[in-house]
């Protein structure tokens, strides 16, 4: 059993991102093209629609840590204010169907846009 800090240490060197749920290390599977390309073009329409927000959309390469279930994990794309620090912004997160089961309970993640309360963890290096 790992505390979130082990995980995000172990995190900080692993090649691969895995995600952390109830003291456990899950490795992410890696996307295919269909995923990709929805991926792709909604962070484009994202991006459009954002220009002139004080809102940027990021790709899956930041971690979002979920306070009520204790999840940490990797969505497709982060909505988040540019003007908000990093420890306490609540994101929009967006998420395409992934075709690979997930072997931890949890909700299924939504194909559209969901406020929460989530805050951004420190990303992969």
């Amino acid at each position: 059993m790992l505390t979130p800090w082990q995980y995000i240490e172990i995190e900080r060197n692993a090649e691969r991102k895995s995600e952390y749920y109830a003291g456990e290390m899950f490795e992410m599977a890696g996307a295919n093209e269909a995923h990709g390309l929805i991926s792709g073009n909604l962070l484009a329409l994202l991006h459009t629609r954002l220009r002139r927000s004080a809102c940027r959309p990021f790709v899956s390469d930041l971690r979002v840590n979920v306070p009520a279930t204790g999840l940490y994990t990797y969505p497709d794309i982060v909505v988040a204010s540019a003007s908000t620090s990093s420890s306490t912004q609540k994101p929009i997160r967006y998420s395409t169907p992934s075709s690979s089961p997930r072997s931890y309970p949890r909700p299924p993640k939504p194909m559209t846009a969901a406020a929460s309360s989530n805050t951004i963890g420190p990303s992969r290096t």
